[in-house]
């Protein structure tokens, strides 16, 4: 179920100027400023493999199947290839230096597998707990979460309409103390932000011993928290007023 937790922050600036179509009218500019925090719906879980021999072609073909395993996992643990993608395939020769001398000692081919599905804490704690049971060393993990393209229109369509009703509440109240009389909105200006979600990285090796530290306690994995994201959404209005008579 998704989580909205509300908050909003006004901030109104009032500027009346003397320059406009008649000299009886002036403008007045409001901006108003909305903030939510929502809880991201979706996550994006990397397996990052790699794999290294004195050959590039056997290198690349370990890695191969070290994907292949990789992907057999994932699907033995319910998702399905339209929920994978794999991605930044690149061979690196390694070298072995000693002293001045710099001797060729292999080849390291990676790419990373991303998977994407809707959020869950247990499954992506027990995704986790798989693959460190698993003891594999030819890959690292990491996880993200994000608000999907339809929870983020959403989120900021109650944004937009959040700031405009209080600007135009705010608009009323500071034109009628400064005894101007609204008249029309001449333009809308709105620039919407989103926080941005740390990436967490789960080394195989971290994975590993926190799965062996959690075979005599509570799953370690279980602790694992998907943050809420912040938008938050600024408009700006510029209204046409008359002096009151």
């Amino acid at each position: 179920m998704k989580t909205i937790l509300l908050s909003l922050a006004l901030t109104v600036l009032v500027q009346i100027g003397l320059v406009a179509q008649t000299p009886d009218k002036s403008t007045i500019h409001l901006t108003g400023e909305a903030e939510i925090k929502v809880s991201p719906d979706v996550v994006v879980f990397n397996l990052h493999a790699f794999a290294v021999d004195k050959l590039l072609n056997q290198s690349v073909k370990k890695l191969n199947d070290e994907t292949t395993a990789l992907i057999t996992s994932l699907e033995q643990m319910g998702f399905n290839k339209q929920q994978m993608r794999i991605a930044g395939f690149a061979v690196q020769q390694e070298w072995e230096y000693t002293g001045s001398k710099s001797i060729p000692k292999g080849y390291r081919a990676t790419q990373t597998i991303t998977l994407r599905f809707d959020a869950d804490k247990d499954k992506l704690a027990k995704l986790i707990e798989a693959f460190a049971a698993e003891g594999r060393k030819q890959y690292n993990t990491f996880y993200s979460a994000e608000l999907s393209d339809k929870l983020k229109r959403e989120t900021e369509k109650k944004l937009i309409e959040m700031a405009m009703i209080s600007a135009r509440e705010n608009a009323a109240v500071i034109a009628t103390q400064a005894g101007q009389r609204l008249l029309r909105i001449k333009q809308v200006n709105y620039h919407t932000d989103m926080g941005s979600y740390v990436p967490q990285v789960m080394m195989q090796r971290q994975a590993v011993m926190a799965y062996d530290e959690a075979k005599t306690s509570e799953s370690a994995f279980q602790q694992i928290n998907l943050e809420e994201i912040t938008m938050s959404e600024r408009i700006t209005l510029i209204y046409e007023t008359e002096q009151l008579k």
